[in-house]
């Protein structure tokens, strides 16, 4: 009886996720805009911060 060894991928997780660190600037804000947990959104934006991507500022316009 031999057993098979499972590897995972490297830069992915066991579950098939790709890791923060192996995402590239564009999947990071895709992500970002997909997450809602505020621990995963901090560890994302502190990624985006390492590569200097500063967010585009959205101006909100008040209807009178």
């Amino acid at each position: 009886m031999s057993k098979k060894l499972n590897r995972k991928k490297p830069g992915f997780t066991k579950a098939g996720v790709a890791k923060i660190v192996s995402m590239s600037v564009k999947q990071l804000v895709a992500e970002l805009d997909r997450t809602q947990k505020k621990k995963v959104k901090a560890k994302i934006s502190r990624r985006l911060n390492h590569f200097g991507y500063v967010a585009p500022v959205v101006e909100e316009v008040i209807a009178e």
